[in-house]
């Protein structure tokens, strides 16, 4: 929601400065904080409005221009006082109980998130902003319908306002309507056009709708409009393994990784280009970090499986396609035999060190 909270500040700023004399007590810290938050130096910025605050203990604005700055560095609990305050002192400001709504929906504190955007809704029926975030916590609570009528209400309000067909393409992708969602996600596109968010998602749409040209296609765009997102390289390389095309795959997980080591997928993925490669001992490292971090994957205990048959770790090939089967029956079929193998093996072993 940050896009929200920076566009209510900055008209706060605006028309603080416009509507207030600059004679008044504590305009001055008011408007070296305001200087402040459009440097990104909120931590300056509070002190300022501390100062502005000192001076007049009922400066609306300084109380809720606070509010926003503590919101951009992550301190919500002060961030909903100061909103508080800026309500008790001007009780139909919409954009205060916006804001507000925004801080309990960072604390994952919907009921009240939807109560404040409803208020704000009842002060100001046109505020998008307001429907579109009480949109996205009845999305979160798993309230769909609800959720689809306020991102409708909001493109009754502003057809242009793209992140409302983005988040109806999610609630189309969660209830299996894929065409739909690709369908939202293209209207979106239409209009923010370097959205790199949007093509990382559609890309993932096309590809279950088996589009394989367009999914890369919207790969290659998301990664060009934000060359930073570690998920849009991992999203191709998977395509590129889906294709065959390993040495390709392992360029765009290595990229990945570089940029978010902790990116768990991205390890299971190498791991999986690394085994068709046959480079058994890389594959097993990777497999063996992303267990770590899930332990409850039934692909990655089948590569490690076959990793370790090939490279004659056959107790541990044992028990990793055994693991495998267990997470997911299915692999029934597929690995009895790789067992067999390994345990013949593992016999074998056994009985020429007699």
């Amino acid at each position: 929601m940050k896009h929200v909270n920076l566009y209510v500040f900055i008209v706060v700023i605006v028309f603080s400065l416009s509507d207030t004399a600059f004679g008044q007590k504590g305009i001055f810290f008011l408007e070296v904080g305001n200087r402040k938050v459009l440097d990104g130096r909120f931590e300056e910025a509070v002190l300022n409005f501390d100062k502005a605050i000192e001076i007049n203990p009922e400066f609306t604005e300084a109380y809720f221009n606070r509010g926003c700055a503590y919101l951009e560095l992550g301190y919500l609990g002060y961030a909903i006082q100061d909103f508080t305050k800026a309500i008790e002192l001007d009780p139909t400001d919409a954009s205060a109980y916006v804001n507000r709504g925004n801080a309990y929906f960072e604390m994952f504190d919907f009921k009240n998130a939807i109560t404040d955007f409803s208020q704000a809704i009842a002060f100001d029926p046109g505020e998008a902003d307001a429907y579109y975030d009480r949109g996205l916590c009845y999305e979160a609570i798993k309230q769909y319908d609800a959720a689809m009528n306020d991102y409708k209400k909001v493109l009754t309000l502003n057809p242009e306002y793209s992140a409302a067909y983005v988040s109806i393409s999610d609630i189309y992708g969660k209830t299996n309507n894929i065409e739909l969602a690709i369908t939202n996600l293209t209207k979106s596109i239409s209009l923010n056009p370097s959205d790199a968010d949007a093509y990382y998602k559609r890309a993932n749409y096309y590809k279950e709708v088996k589009k394989y040209s367009c999914t890369m296609q919207d790969f290659n765009d998301a990664i060009k409009y934000d060359p930073e997102n570690a998920n849009s390289y991992m999203g191709r390389a998977s395509l590129y393994n889906d294709q065959g095309l390993y040495s390709k795959a392992i360029e765009d997980l290595d990229v990945a990784l570089s940029k978010n080591p902790e990116l768990a997928g991205a390890y299971c993925e190498r791991g999986y280009s690394l085994y068709y490669l046959k480079q058994y001992e890389k594959s097993l490292s990777d497999l063996n970090k992303y267990i770590e971090l899930n332990k409850k994957n039934p692909v990655a205990y089948k590569y490690r499986g076959l990793v370790n048959l090939n490279i004659g770790n056959f107790k541990e090939s044992i028990d990793d396609l055994r693991k495998a089967i267990y997470l997911n029956p299915m692999y029934g079929f597929e690995l009895t035999d790789k067992i067999s193998t390994a345990t013949e093996k593992l016999q074998l072993a056994a009985a020429s060190k007699k």
